[in-house]
């Protein structure tokens, strides 16, 4: 049983340091495809072997109260490794888009936008708000109306 918590200690640290490294690569404005798919490749290794270690040990467990308390741990993990997963996958999936939109754009408008992470945020300007009134079907109304313009 020591063996199986030694072993399960050294793997939740790797799972560690990789999932750490995966998220600081994500964070990273200038992280590339492969770096990110590198990363994402070894956490699904530890991610594995984690998985069988997690295993062995729910199946040593004899306490009720200590299986449940290391199968709720052990779900963490397993929601953290799918997040981190989704996320990764969904960079990317920008990361593949961008390249395709620089790589179809001839103009550097369409690049511009193509670096931005939104590009609809980075074109919409504040513009100030105009006040239209409603024409009731008074003459005068309309004469004040067609003078202003």
């Amino acid at each position: 049983m020591e063996i199986i918590k030694r072993n399960k200690t050294a793997q939740r640290t790797a799972f560690t340091k990789a999932y750490t490294k995966l998220e600081s690569v994500l964070i990273n404005e200038n992280a590339d495809a492969e770096e990110i798919d590198m990363c994402l490749h070894l956490l699904k290794q530890k991610t594995n072997s984690l998985e069988l270690t997690h295993n062995n040990y729910l199946d040593a467990l004899t306490d009720e109260t200590e299986f449940k308390t290391e199968f709720n741990i052990i779900e963490e993990y397993r929601e953290k490794a799918l997040r981190i997963e989704l996320k990764s996958k969904r960079v990317l999936e920008n990361i593949k888009s961008k390249q395709n939109n620089n790589e179809g754009s001839n103009s550097g408008n369409n690049s511009h936008l193509a670096d931005c992470e939104n590009p609809y945020k980075a074109i919409t300007p504040r513009l100030p708000e105009v006040e239209l009134y409603k024409f009731g079907g008074e003459l005068k109304d309309w004469l004040t109306f067609l003078e202003s313009v």
